[in-house]
């Protein structure tokens, strides 16, 4: 429901941006920063089919967060790659997903992210002549070998 999911949206940005910066908020939300909100936005839009919002927000998660090097750095870099598979810009999309490959093969392990990879290679299955998404193909065929 893409206008609830707005609703709801808005409502829990408003309340994070309200939040006192001297305030830990409520315990359960430890682990959530302007990165994570922006990654968890992005995502909805992403679901909801809308690509340049899921863009915007996977970028600025992307952006705030400063290294990829981790689990989640290397999904956010995914996310914004399927975004932008999913707009027809496929060379941007492999660029992302190459450098998620990289940190897969080389930093962290995580089936998620390996799972969310083929779905991404699935999408620029169509592309599969463009140098860039060969490129990302022969990487993704390294992770999962």
């Amino acid at each position: 429901d893409a206008t609830e999911t707005q609703r709801s949206i808005e409502s829990a940005y408003s309340a994070f941006r309200d939040l006192d910066p001297d305030d830990a908020g409520p315990a359960w939300s430890y682990w959530l920063d302007e990165a994570q909100i922006n990654e968890q936005i992005g995502y909805c839009y992403l679901k909801l089919k809308d690509w340049p919002r899921a863009t915007s927000h996977m970028a600025t998660a992307v952006r705030l967060q400063g290294s990829t090097a981790s689990r989640e750095g290397a999904l956010r870099l995914i996310l914004l790659a399927e975004t932008y598979a999913q707009r027809g810009e496929p060379e941007r999309a492999s660029e992302l997903g190459t450098r998620a490959v990289e940190t897969l093969l080389t930093k962290v392990d995580s089936v998620r992210c390996i799972g969310h990879v083929q779905r991404l290679r699935s999408h620029l299955a169509s592309y599969g002549r463009v140098p860039a998404v060969k490129a990302f193909t022969g990487s993704v065929d390294q992770l999962v070998a």
